[in-house]
Parts: structure tokens; sequence; C-alpha cells
């Protein structure tokens, strides 16, 4: 099952309204996700879709919604990711989801910090 197809089904599961998305990437979730309220936020300005052009802790710091699902998928630094859990924790509504991707390395290179040069998966 691919990602896009686990947020679709955890959103129709719970009958989510407020869906926020961190780390924007190509739109590739963002874009095929159906939900009545979608929030992106990416700092790559050249990535499409983008409802906040900023970092997830600039976001977290002048955010004032809650979500029902929340998909984090943004800087792969260990403890950026431990901080956008803990941030996405405290916008979450009660009965909320918080899924997040590329956390389970299939080796020691693709896990490297600073992420690798070479065109690879990074998690």
């Amino acid at each position: 099952m691919y990602r896009t197809e686990i947020i679709q089904k955890l959103i129709n599961k719970i009958g989510a309204k407020h869906y926020l998305e961190i780390g924007l990437g190509p739109g590739i979730n963002f874009n095929d996700i159906n939900c009545d309220y979608k929030v992106s936020v990416d700092p790559n300005p050249t990535v499409g879709n983008i409802s906040f052009t900023l970092t997830s802790d600039d976001f977290f710091k002048q955010n004032t919604e809650k979500f029902d699902v929340i998909f984090i998928d943004g800087l792969h630094y260990s403890e950026q990711v431990y901080t956008d859990i803990i941030n996405s924790l405290n916008v979450l509504n009660e009965g909320g989801y918080i899924i997040c991707h590329d956390i389970n390395p299939e080796s020691e290179f693709i896990q490297r910090y600073p992420q690798p040069l070479v065109e690879s998966a990074w998690t």
C-alpha cells in the first residue's frame, strides 16, 4: 500500500477535516489527498502547492490551527524529526494521527548525516 493510500484511509476512517503535511517535495501525497482543509509546509519555494514556504519550526511558531492527520516528511535529521513530532502533538486534535515517512533505513549509507551527495534514498 502506498503512503498516500494509508493517509487517505486514515482521513476517511476518522472523518478528518484538517490535514497537515510537513515536507512537500514534489507534492505526490499532498496533491492526491482528499480532505476539506489541507496545509503544506516546505521551505523550498521551487516545489509546488505550498501553503507556507518556511521551515516547520517557523510554521509551528505562528500556527494557531489544529489538525486531524499530520504527515511528517520534512528534514530527515533525527533531532528535527523529533521536534516535528513534538510540535505536531501540540496541534493534533483528539483522536488524530501522526504519520512519519522515511524512518526505517535499509542501510547505514542512506541514513548518513549530512545527506549523501550521491542521488539515493535518504532516511
